[in-house]
């Protein structure tokens, strides 16, 4: 099974340094748990807890290196080595927490009651069993309970490649884009429809992406706090969510509340416990409960929505994704929300999803001198004919590159040539295309225009591992 790491950060007030080295004695008992080489859970005692850094007379600049280089650690390995590092940043009278912690020995829903002891609340976040709830993990594997359930997933998941779109994550570079919510009021609606906060962001955020991806439906990642009060461990499950343009978004909201909530029953341990760790994903979860806490988990998803009470947190893989291009979807989003918000029973195949600034961007982009040409003639020559005549004009502005006819034709020949001749693509060929919205996309395109070969979406099965 493959875990994520959590990541968090949190300013918190402390009388002494001597207060900060007490507090992280004390929880270092609970977090030192460790593997053997069988993988079974053991405690290790550590005393490097933490360390603290003064960063007072430091840059803005320099002190985000530190953060991202601190967050930047993965542990790769998880057999008799500490699977947390704490990181004190101490600016002037302020100290920031950062926290970085292998998720098989710590949960979302621990987070914000991990903060609340350190800002010396009453309640003891840590006082969870992580032995006995690795037992309980064991015990309901070698169940019938779990043949159950993983037959049930394996159905599920059966038509996995109409719902995905599948990216090449190259790298675990993220960033981050927020998204206000205070000028939306949320009560009289949420209200009328039944519904919470996060459905309601989880359903806006599944249909834009079902859009977006011209998919039949999304297929989203998502934490889920424990139902059982003797431990707090999230688990992780799988949403499919099915999109049906005739439906009116109120129908496709109650269709998101019903499988959230059978995803929630069939989900006793991790999802990964039931699937192939290489399934791909986008990610939703809810932080609407967090106080001042800041949650960073981009690995292993294109995208990842992170929902607090007051804004939407967005991360996303910058490998994949320009600024500009994540700057447009941000004003998608709060159009899309505003225009739900307004009007719940509109069909979900007619409800415009961009905003009025893409549609200007769009239209700008979509202006141009108009010409003739001969219908008989492929794409490929009456391309290479316009290249001739205008080589300097701009053939594709993605936001961020600019490539002229001239330069994508001579591009497109050098694609077209080493896809036939070192790769043995033919005319005829199905080729799947896995690329970002920028100006590589169409260039692809038409060097296989050019060959002859077919352009068609990629479509991948995925496996459901049993072991």
């Amino acid at each position: 099974m493959e875990y994520n790491n959590i990541k968090f950060k949190f300013n918190v007030k402390f009388n002494s340094y001597g207060q900060l080295d007490l507090f992280f004695k004390e929880i270092a008992h609970y977090l030192n748990i460790q593997y053997d080489e069988n993988l079974k859970p053991f405690f290790k005692d550590n005393e490097d807890t933490y360390i603290i850094e003064d960063v007072s007379n430091l840059s803005d600049e320099i002190i985000e290196e530190i953060v991202s280089s601190f967050f930047d650690f993965r542990f790769d390995n998880i057999i008799n080595v500490p699977l947390y590092k704490f990181l004190v940043l101490k600016r002037n009278t302020c100290l920031t927490v950062l926290a970085n912690i292998h998720s098989s020995i710590f949960d979302y829903s621990s987070v914000d009651k991990f903060y609340q002891i350190f800002n010396e609340a009453k309640a003891n976040p840590l006082e969870n069993n992580f032995i006995s709830y690795y037992d309980d993990v064991n015990a309901y594997l070698n169940s019938s309970y779990f043949e159950k359930d993983f037959l049930y997933w394996k159905e599920y998941h059966t038509d996995i490649g109409e719902y995905v779109r599948y990216y090449n994550l190259q790298s675990d570079n993220y960033k981050h884009i927020e998204i206000p919510l205070e000028a939306y009021d949320f009560s009289n609606f949420l209200k009328d429809q039944n519904t919470s906060k996060f459905n309601f962001i989880l359903s806006i955020f599944s249909l834009y992406l079902s859009r977006i991806d011209r998919t039949k439906g999304c297929f989203l990642k998502t934490s889920i706090p424990c139902d059982d009060a003797s431990w707090s461990f999230d688990k992780d499950t799988i949403l499919k969510i099915d999109y049906i343009k005739g439906d009116s978004f109120a129908e496709y909201l109650n269709r998101v509340n019903d499988i959230y909530s059978d995803a929630v029953k069939h989900t006793k341990v991790d999802i990964g416990y039931y699937l192939d760790e290489d399934l791909p994903y986008y990610s939703i979860n809810d932080f609407s409960e967090f106080n001042e806490v800041f949650i960073e988990n981009g690995e292993g998803s294109a995208f990842t929505m992170n929902v607090y009470d007051d804004y939407l947190d967005l991360i996303y893989n910058d490998d994949l994704f320009s600024e500009s291009y994540m700057a447009n979807m941000v004003q998608n989003i709060k159009y899309l929300i505003g225009n739900i918000l307004n009007n719940p029973n509109q069909q979900c195949g007619e409800i415009d999803i961009l905003s009025e600034s893409e549609k200007d961007l769009i239209f700008k982009f979509s202006k141009g001198k108009k010409d003739s040409f001969d219908k008989e003639k492929t794409l490929a020559i009456a391309f290479r004919e316009n290249a001739y005549k205008y080589p300097d004009i701009v053939a594709v502005d993605d936001g961020v590159n600019q490539i002229t006819y001239g330069d994508l034709e001579s591009s497109t020949n050098s694609i077209a040539y080493d896809l036939k001749n070192n790769y043995g693509i033919n005319s005829g060929d199905k080729i799947a295309v896995m690329l970002p919205r920028n100006y590589h996309f169409p260039e692809i395109v038409l060097a296989l225009n050019k060959i002859g070969a077919v352009f068609v979406p990629d479509r991948k099965s995925t496996r459901l591992n049993s072991s």
